[in-house]
């Protein structure tokens, strides 16, 4: 077993314990604030999981950043949520069944429902991702010019949930800009504990 990996299992260890006194909804723990790198567990409902924040970036779970929908966002330091070019954020999606291909299901009511939103929507499959814990996160590009939104976004299925995680930017060029710290993002994917309620 890597060092890493073993590094991992007790933090899970720690945070089903931690995760098991809380009833927050959803919620980000984060450990390591000064260091190079920084992990956060991020949960709701029962559902949790690990990320680390890229450098140069920040993690925001403020109950501001979660009145726009997502569990935690991310934007580059010295910029906000509202102003960055580029901002990423996790969320929580419900599998849509149970069925071996029921990730795909999902990925597909959301490419439909994104197309429904945007008349003008292209919406396009990319490589997947392979989490530094061998999960495979697949992964959508969703631009929309009238909306001025280009969007990627990678599905990662966890029992009967699906943790997003999220690029979104003005431009297309911000995009490709954040995308290899998109990347790293979501290479640092864990799955965490389940929350006890």
């Amino acid at each position: 077993m890597t060092s890493s990996r073993a590094a991992l299992q007790m933090c899970s260890a720690v945070a089903a314990f931690v995760l098991g006194a809380s009833d927050a909804e959803c919620q980000v723990r984060q450990q390591g604030s000064t260091s190079s790198t920084r992990s956060a567990l991020v949960y709701h409902g029962r559902t949790s999981f690990f990320v680390n924040t890229p450098n140069g970036w920040v993690i925001d779970d403020s109950e501001a950043a979660r009145a726009q929908g997502p569990i935690a966002v991310f934007y580059r330091r010295g910029e906000s949520w509202r102003s960055g070019d580029a901002v990423m954020y996790a969320n929580v999606l419900t599998l849509l069944g149970t069925a071996p291909n029921a990730l795909a299901t999902t990925i597909d009511a959301e490419v439909a429902r994104w197309s429904a939103a945007a008349g003008d929507a292209v919406v396009t499959a990319l490589v997947d991702i392979r989490t530094d814990t061998g999960e495979a996160a697949k992964v959508r590009k969703f631009v929309s010019r009238s909306r001025r939104t280009h969007e990627v976004v990678a599905y990662v299925r966890n029992g009967s949930t699906v943790p997003i995680l999220v690029v979104l930017a003005r431009s297309e060029e911000a995009l490709v800009d954040a995308y290899p710290d998109f990347v790293r993002l979501v290479k640092s994917y864990a799955p965490g504990p389940l929350v006890r309620k």
